[in-house]
């Protein structure tokens, strides 16, 4: 009778320490996922307005004969133009500042 409870406290003890290393790498594993998903929507919010200011650029620097046409998607949160920086929002915050330059051009 002894042998058989001892055994199973082993039993116990053993898949308490598997459960714990499981719930671990459970919790490492979605701290490295969260860090992803910002870090993906931060580039994109950094890409969007590095584009914006691309195409601002662009029309600024043509005549009056010229078309473009760019489309551009943010739905993430907002986008501001304020004097020569565009700023780009987020659900979780600011993210990124693109300057455009129609001051500093010489022609």
């Amino acid at each position: 009778m002894k042998t058989k409870g001892q055994i199973t406290i082993e039993f116990l003890i053993t898949f308490a320490i598997v459960i714990m290393i499981f719930l671990i790498g459970i919790f490492i594993f979605e701290q490295r996922n969260l860090m992803n998903s910002i870090s993906e929507e931060q580039w994109e919010g950094q890409e969007t307005a590095d584009n914006l200011a691309r195409v601002i650029n662009i029309v600024y620097l043509s005549d009056d004969n010229f078309a473009y046409t760019e489309f551009l998607r943010w739905d993430r949160g907002d986008i501001e133009v304020e004097n020569s920086v565009i700023r780009v929002f987020g659900k979780k915050g600011y993210f990124y500042d693109a300057y455009v330059i129609p001051e500093s051009v010489v022609l």
